[in-house]
């Protein structure tokens, strides 16, 4: 073996003789390894040999080639483990690709997982969020219920995405509960999660059929524990409460408040900081997440914040919130903006998609309900014989 070359040994094949400058001329790890650890052979068994010969070549060429599914997984992390920056970069380039162009269930499902391995190996959220935000304006019902088809081999976190995506779905998540409790015998702890982050009381008066048979199926478990049963009623019970809640609420809130346009335009276009839409929740001039984003919509567009007060401001709003009541945003109106971000030319459309997915996150500021703003349009008066009208628009919010 001569100076320049270095040993590398694969799993299942003969080793491979290759020059260090190939290793080190863009690799930093491999120059740490060669150059002052004096390493004259490396061991690749974590990967499989044809991904370390793809590898090579990439490093050879210097060109990123389209790769096939299979192999993108093994020559990411191998650009990520030996820090190979360019490589890496292409890597997620690669994958943004795939998720701006997925649409069918297989596409979903690749990206997702990819996005998913990154950020539980590296604590990297940037693809997932990417992906979160392709996905929400699409019809995703036969993807998650695919994903979802076993429900015990998902992390929570898969499920939280799962039940964002579903947005107002109600029907499918309680089908998927149903399909993962055929052949069970107990109630399994993933399928309790899903149903404790489920909004029940929603589901029970969108379906309430369906929402009984869900329970009724529980109840049937052969070997269900008497823990599991009283999980089960409590839920039932806890629905119920808050569904006759609400219904005891709506019957007391006949008023309707029609919003005086010139001072709702006033508060938006005078607010030209974070803090100062954090200042007007905080002395209850602000009483609603719909000012609150179109706030935050014009400081991005006129005075966009920095990374330290973005950061400011969720974290004050999170404060807020668990203090005072803000009037909840419909997260598909959210999703209606995110959508047209995604495709406009704004610089900051970046930084404002991911503050409005943090806002979506939080059942705190956001709801699964529609929200309809009544708003009083123009006045006439008619002739003799009959009465005198207001002409009211009913229109969705930003519409």
């Amino acid at each position: 073996m001569g100076e320049q070359n270095i040993v590398i040994k694969i799993r299942d094949g003969d080793p491979l003789l290759v020059s260090k400058e190939r290793l080190t001329a863009e690799s930093r790890m491999f120059r740490y390894l060669i150059e002052e650890l004096k390493y004259d052979e490396l061991e690749f068994d974590d990967f499989t040999p044809e991904a370390v010969g793809l590898f090579l070549t990439l490093l050879e060429d210097k060109q990123f080639v389209e790769i096939e599914d299979h192999m993108y997984k093994e020559i990411h992390k191998l650009s990520r483990v030996f820090e190979v920056d360019w490589l890496k970069g292409r890597c997620i380039s690669w994958l943004r690709s795939r998720i701006n162009s997925a649409t069918g269930t297989a596409d979903k499902t690749f990206t997702l997982n990819e996005s998913w391995y990154i950020f539980i190996k590296w604590e990297d959220k940037d693809m997932l969020n990417e992906l979160k935000s392709c996905l929400v304006v699409q019809d995703n019902s036969a993807f998650i219920s695919e994903y979802m088809s076993d429900v015990n081999s998902l992390e929570e976190g898969q499920i939280d995405l799962m039940l964002t995506l579903g947005g107002s779905n109600s029907d499918m998540f309680l089908q998927t509960v149903m399909q993962n409790l055929v052949g069970q015998r107990k109630l399994q702890g993933k399928i309790k999660y899903l149903l404790q982050e489920t909004n029940l009381a929603f589901c029970s008066e969108r379906n309430e059929e369906l929402y009984h048979h869900v329970f009724e199926d529980i109840s049937n478990l052969p070997e269900i524990s008497v823990a599991d049963m009283q999980f089960s009623l409590k839920l039932m019970s806890d629905t119920s409460r808050l569904v006759t809640s609400r219904r005891e609420l709506r019957k007391k809130t006949k008023s309707l408040e029609v919003y005086d346009n010139k001072k709702y335009s006033d508060q938006i276009s005078s607010c030209t900081k974070t803090n100062e839409i954090i200042k007007g929740i905080s002395e209850d001039g602000v009483t609603t997440m719909f000012l609150v984003v179109e706030q935050l919509l014009w400081v991005f567009y006129k005075n966009t914040p920095n990374k330290e007060e973005a950061m400011t401001f969720s974290t004050s709003l999170q404060d807020l919130c668990s203090n005072k009541k803000l009037q909840k945003i419909s997260g598909e109106y959210l999703d209606t903006i995110i959508a047209a971000l995604i495709y406009s030319n704004l610089a900051q459309s970046d930084d404002i998609i991911n503050m409005l997915n943090e806002i979506k996150s939080n059942d705190k500021l956001t709801t699964s309900h529609q929200n309809v703003i009544i708003k009083l349009d123009k006045q006439i008066t008619v002739t003799e014989d009959k009465e005198y009208k207001h002409l009211y628009t009913f229109k969705h919010p930003g519409t």
